[in-house]
């Protein structure tokens, strides 16, 4: 989606007022009706979806279990992102000696940062790249693979990163008794933020589309719940937002209310997760999730265009459970 627009000059010879045309009235942009649409994620939640608003339609899916690590493709970062859908884990073990790391005995689990800040990933800083010549650490992770989507657990791996050849990540990967061991070469791909990983066939898979072309992603994902001061990881089924696009929430303002006028009125947020899991609740009285009418949110997509949104139902027209319904109308 595109707008232009034209300038034109005018010679000297009509500088005169009475060389201009007269003044058109200039039709407002057509913003287009209200658009609605429906994503299938499975009952079990098996699918991530990636959605484009500007186009109404559905830009790419995938199997959750179909990548385990994604690297950063931005040519100054070099972050390594585990795949929350799966409740993915990572533990530093100290050591450099790959294989000394065996089993996961002592291990301290850590998991991304559910608002994908990239500064607390469970893997973090595995080198310093600040000076002319990075320092690789040569440290070992332990990589829990998380569970599929019926609950069943994935299995553990060991990984090194070594050290960057020019733009390629040189990741090594082996079961923890040391068999299936092997370097996988990751090249960045600058129209993506990230290249994906799987560890179940060491090798590259295409899960995200270019990285212009999306806006929301419906997945499940990570939250951590704060209960009487200690911290619970859960996995939630939602919505993540598109690195490059901001999103406000707005349960104020009714949806037919929010129209141009209201964007600057908001505060934006580059979290991944600021639309999240709870524009819906589950009721125990009808054993069913409902959304909440209340819940919009207004979202500048990549390109800087805004959009409102909201959710109209968590079930398809089989009443099966998974697939997120909504309204949305570019502002």
């Amino acid at each position: 989606m595109t707008r232009r627009h034209t300038l034109f000059s005018v010679g000297g010879a009509c500088l005169l007022s009475s060389c201009f045309m007269p003044e058109e009235p200039i039709s407002p942009f057509d913003r287009g009706d209200v658009q609605s649409s429906q994503v299938e994620l499975g009952t079990d939640y098996r699918y991530q979806v990636f959605f484009d608003l500007s186009s109404n339609i559905i830009v790419g899916q995938n199997l959750k279990t179909d990548w385990d690590l994604a690297f950063d493709s931005d040519d100054e970062d070099y972050h390594v992102v585990l795949n929350s859908s799966k409740f993915m884990r990572a533990a530093r073990t100290g050591t450099t000696e790959f294989a000394s790391v065996t089993d996961t005995t002592g291990a301290q689990w850590r998991w991304d940062d559910p608002a994908g800040d990239l500064k607390k990933t469970a893997v973090g800083e595995w080198a310093d790249f600040s000076g002319t010549t990075p320092v690789y650490s040569n440290e070992v992770y332990l990589i829990d693979r998380g569970t599929n989507h019926l609950g069943q657990h994935q299995g553990f791996r060991k990984l090194q990163l070594l050290p960057m050849q020019g733009n390629q990540y040189q990741v090594r990967v082996a079961n923890l008794d040391g068999s299936s061991e092997e370097v996988i070469t990751v090249t960045k791909d600058p129209t993506v933020h990230f290249t994906y990983v799987s560890l179940a066939t060491n090798s590259i898979v295409q899960i995200e589309p270019p990285k212009e072309e999306w806006d929301l992603l419906f997945t499940q994902h990570l939250h951590v719940f704060v209960v009487d001061g200690d911290t619970i990881p859960y996995l939630v089924t939602g919505v993540l937002s598109n690195r490059s696009a901001a999103v406000a929430a707005d349960s104020v303002d009714a949806f037919a209310d929010i129209t141009t006028t209201s964007i600057p009125s908001h505060d934006y947020s580059s979290a991944i997760n600021a639309i999240g899991y709870d524009w819906k609740y589950f009721d125990f009285g009808t054993l069913k999730y409902t959304v909440k009418p209340e819940k919009n949110y207004v979202i500048r997509d990549p390109h800087g265009f805004y959009f409102k949104l909201h959710f109209t139902d968590f079930y398809n027209a089989q009443g099966e459970k998974g697939a997120p319904a909504f309204e949305f109308q570019l502002l």
